[in-house]
C-alpha cells in the first residue's frame, strides 16, 4: 500500500494536464478553414504545419511570386495545367496549453501554472476563375491542385533562403 501511495505522489508531482492541444498534422490535411480556426473562411483548405515559424511563408511567397509586398496573401493568380486559379493563404497559430498541477495545488499565483507551446500552420485556399472552391470534394481538377500545393509545400519546407528561382511545374 505504501508503494502505491508513493507512486501516486510521484505521478502527481510530475504531472501536467493538457487544457488545449494543437492538432498534429504529419503531412497535410484538407478540411474547412472555419473548422480549423474560427476566424478563417468556410472554404476547404490545404493545411500543413509550418516548420519555419511566423511570417516565413509570407516572405517565401512574396519572393517567389514577385508581389512586391502588395496583396501577397490573397487571390494570387496561379496557373495549373494551363488554367488560372486564385490562391490565398493564412499563417495561423494554435497553442498547446498544459496545466502544471503542483503550482496550482500549492496555490502559487504565478504564471507558471499554465505552459503554452506555439504551433504555426499554413492554410492555403484555392478558387477557380468563377470563385468556386477548388479543394472541395468532387472538383474536377482537385488532384492536380493538391499536387501543385504539395510541390509548393515541399519547396517551402526545404527552403533556407527565399530567392525567386523556384517555379513549380506539373508534369
Amino acid at each position: 500500500m505504501r508503494f502505491i501511495t508513493f507512486i501516486l505522489i510521484c505521478l502527481l508531482t510530475y504531472s501536467c494536464v493538457p487544457i488545449q492541444i494543437a492538432p498534429q498534422i504529419k503531412d497535410y490535411k484538407i478540411k474547412k478553414g472555419k473548422n480549423f480556426k474560427r476566424k478563417l473562411p468556410k472554404q476547404y483548405s490545404y493545411i500543413f504545419k509550418d516548420p519555419h515559424g511566423a511570417n516565413s511563408f509570407y516572405h517565401f511567397f512574396n519572393a517567389n511570386h514577385q508581389q512586391d509586398a502588395v496583396d501577397v496573401a490573397h487571390n494570387i493568380a496561379i496557373t495549373i495545367d494551363h488554367r488560372t486559379y486564385y490562391l490565398s493563404f493564412f499563417e495561423t497559430e494554435k497553442k498547446t496549453k498544459i496545466l502544471n498541477l503542483i503550482p496550482s495545488i500549492l496555490g502559487d499565483d504565478s504564471e507558471n501554472q499554465i505552459d503554452s507551446i506555439e504551433n504555426w500552420y499554413i492554410v492555403l485556399m484555392v478558387r477557380d476563375v468563377h470563385f468556386n472552391d477548388a479543394l472541395k470534394q468532387g472538383y474536377r481538377e482537385r488532384d492536380k491542385i493538391i499536387a501543385y500545393l504539395n510541390k509548393l509545400k515541399a519547396s517551402y519546407i526545404n527552403s533556407i533562403t527565399y530567392d525567386s528561382s523556384w517555379t513549380p511545374t506539373l508534369d
